[in-house]
């Protein structure tokens, strides 16, 4: 019987995060005997060389839920991962997490019973616990929206590492849809909703929901922020994820999505965060990575983009003298604003490389 909903986990040498996100599952399923047969995972493991093959085989033999494992044989990079989850998810849809994810409390259950409810839903849109204010619906609620009014009113909160549930069918389709050499971004995903909703046919497929899906307490604890992340993954990856998809959604997206992507309170939060990790814990390899990435991203630039593109562009290129003499000051306005101005450089995890990222 197919499952009800698919929880993929792309990894590569985090065995104890892996672990402790099957635990996580196995909590919410074991004294759920349905709730147990309606979903399954899929572990992609980029070849992992730790003890993540023995975390699989352990929760394939405890259950209650099915466990299905992929291993590559070698260590393919973040996105052909992701991309192989998004494609060969085997229930009727799927939901994507990180290894350090955790579903929040009963979440899984509410996600199932609202699948159930609506089992041709394109794409439904489920809250992190660090960002229910954004959707503003309340448990046990929920609406339809069109795609474009998804670009103008959420774009930003669905790309940057958004949590949504898709209909597998349809991100299969996605995926197969683009050509080999197709220069996917670091939020592959967010690209693929996008086609799906159009090749959905329906003019409202993005459901949003009031449902609570990730516990945020561990938020950011596994990766460390750099300005090149900051930049890369708020908004370098989501405009190029617009552009990607145009020619399948047409400019109104693109139109939209741009829109949301240069709002100042958006903007400013991102290039004083960048400022912060250039004037304290960037390293030069970096700073480097910034610098290229900035560069080239002149590329994108036009009417619409041009002033938050070349501004990325003067502060990567700031003298690291200047950054570091800016860095007391900024922190101090920082926290008077009561933002946490170190909170993008406290994760121990690895970060985003440009090798990682670009096309």
């Amino acid at each position: 019987m197919t499952a009800v909903l698919s929880i993929t986990i792309p990894t590569w040498n985090r065995d104890s995060e892996l672990d402790g996100l099957l635990a996580c599952i196995h909590d919410q399923t074991t004294s759920d005997p349905d709730l147990a047969a309606a979903i399954d995972v899929l572990v992609s493991d980029n070849g992992s060389d730790d003890s993540t093959p023995d975390v699989v085989a352990r929760w394939q033999a405890k259950g209650p839920f099915t466990l299905h494992s992929v291993r590559h044989p070698a260590n393919r990079g973040p996105i052909p991962n992701i991309n192989h989850c998004l494609q060969h998810a085997p229930g009727r849809h799927y939901i994507l997490l990180g290894d350090d994810d955790r579903f929040a409390p009963g979440s899984l259950r509410a996600i199932v019973d609202y699948l159930r409810a609506h089992p041709d839903a394109p794409v439904v849109l489920v809250q992190h616990d660090l960002s229910r204010h954004i959707y503003n619906f309340a448990q046990g609620t929920s609406a339809t929206i069109s795609l474009e009014e998804m670009a103008r009113r959420y774009f930003w909160y669905v790309g940057n590492a958004g949590n949504f549930v898709v209909r597998s069918d349809l991100s299969a389709r996605a995926i197969t849809s683009v050509p080999p050499n197709h220069p996917w971004t670091c939020w592959p995903q967010t690209e693929v909703i996008c086609l799906a909703a159009i090749f959905s046919s329906q003019p409202l497929p993005i459901h949003c929901t009031g449902i609570i899906a990730q516990d945020g307490s561990r938020h950011g604890l596994n990766t460390r922020g750099t300005a090149y992340y900051i930049w890369e993954t708020g908004y370098l990856a989501l405009l190029r994820t617009a552009l990607n998809a145009e020619p399948v959604t047409g400019p109104l997206i693109r139109r939209d999505a741009v829109r949301f992507l240069n709002r100042p309170g958006i903007l400013i939060r991102h290039w004083f965060r960048m400022l912060l990790c250039l004037g304290s814990t960037d390293t030069d390899r970096e700073v480097a990575d910034l610098r290229s990435a900035t560069s080239r991203s002149r590329r994108y630039a036009d009417s619409a983009t041009w002033l938050p593109i070349h501004t990325a562009f003067l502060i990567a290129h700031l003298p690291r003298l200047l950054t570091r003499l800016l860095h007391p000051v900024l922190s101090l306005f920082g926290n008077r604003k009561g933002r946490a101005a170190s909170a993008t450089t406290t994760g121990t995890g690895r970060t985003l490389t440009a090798e990682d990222c670009e096309p």
